[in-house]
């Protein structure tokens, strides 16, 4: 049996249809060897992850690059590169994204929009010689937590033990709440575990402009100065006289 192209959901429908679109523009760029390709060349795409779940997302956000990577290839060897920019709210078509490609646009106060572009967090983590953080970084939230790009307010919690209790205590406060248009779980909050590496999220959090909370352990110590009448050996000394011992 043959089922019907139209049988199919509205997010199929939208990712064919697309499809078709963007290879019609470059079979038309092609033919005409009357007319040159411009020397730029700009596709843009908005919000193809409506009506699609989450898998189709990353399937489609891998499988354009491949359709696009090569540009407009003419057979008389005219050919030229195209740009193609997607316009998302998913955080599964920003995971599977390039990081260095990511342009992130934040409505400001007055109607005005800002733009900033990532690559420039890179140079603040670099310039303070916190290289290492920003590789960190940046393979937790494309593998994990790229919804913090998309929120209003973060929550960034340890481990487990947070992720069940916050959304209950939360609850508990709307509860309580005579307020109704300010109920905590009706805002726009991620709640991300970061484990002991919330220190690397700060210059991120700053940029994008999130306000954030951190709940974590404090783990903290003091120093003890041990003397030789707290039954150190001159052998075990360190700067002189005195060691200092981090408990």
């Amino acid at each position: 049996d043959s089922l019907p192209e139209h049988y199919n959901g509205l997010g199929y429908m939208n990712l064919i249809s697309m499809i078709f679109e963007i290879e019609t523009l470059l079979f038309d760029f092609k033919k005409s060897l009357d007319e040159k390709p411009a020397d730029i060349n700009l596709l843009f795409i908005e919000e193809p992850e409506a009506h699609t779940h989450p898998q189709m997302q990353y399937i489609f956000i891998k499988n354009i690059k491949s359709l696009l990577e090569n540009g407009i290839v003419r057979q008389d060897g005219n050919n030229r590169k195209l740009q193609y920019i997607i316009t998302t709210h998913s955080s599964h078509i920003v995971s599977e994204s390039d990081f260095d490609d990511i342009k992130y646009l934040k409505k400001q106060a007055k109607s005005s929009v800002i733009s900033k572009n990532l690559k420039d967090l890179e140079k603040e983590y670099i310039n303070n010689g916190e290289e290492q953080n920003y590789k960190f970084l940046k393979q937790y939230l494309t593998l994990n937590r790229a919804e913090l790009f998309f929120a209003d307010k973060a929550i960034l919690i340890e481990g487990d033990t947070e992720r069940i209790l916050i959304p209950a205590m939360m609850k508990k406060i709307d509860n309580e709440s005579n307020v109704d248009d300010e109920k905590l779980l009706s805002q726009n909050i991620s709640i991300v575990e970061v484990g002991a590496h919330s220190k690397i999220f700060e210059k991120f959090i700053n940029f994008i402009g999130v306000k954030t909370i951190i709940i974590t352990d404090i783990d903290g110590y003091y120093e003890k100065t041990l003397y030789e009448a707290d039954g150190i050996t001159p052998k075990t000394y360190q700067n002189g006289n005195v060691k200092k011992e981090v408990i």
